[in-house]
């Protein structure tokens, strides 16, 4: 059975709908229905999926970068085992940054 590709309106509550559990903000879902002319309810999950990966990757490489400084510091510091004492006690909360507009754009070119 062949199914014809959303209208505009069904890909913008398809959208809506892959979208509203995720933190978002300035999403323009008319924008994103119109500029994803073309695609089909498969293709939207994927680029939804792709787009709520960037702040995931993003927080990856801040970590990344922060272990990295701190590695670099221990190696330079001739005290290095009281400085990493502390640092390790200390927890820290992880929160992701909410999707915007250029995820979603991000996520089209790649899909």
């Amino acid at each position: 059975i062949m199914v014809g590709l959303p209208s505009v309106e069904n890909r913008e509550m398809i959208l809506k709908t892959l979208l509203s559990k995720e933190k978002h903000e300035n999403l323009d879902f008319k924008e994103l229905a119109t500029m994803t002319e073309g695609f089909s309810g498969s293709d939207l999950k994927n680029l939804c999926i792709t787009a709520a990966y960037r702040p995931v990757r993003e927080l990856i490489q801040q970590e990344r970068n922060k272990e990295m400084e701190k590695k670099k510091k221990e190696a330079e510091s001739v005290s290095s085992d009281d400085a990493s004492n502390n640092n390790d006690n200390e927890e820290r909360e992880i929160t992701l940054r909410s999707l915007n507009m250029e995820d979603m754009k991000q996520a089209k070119n790649q899909v």
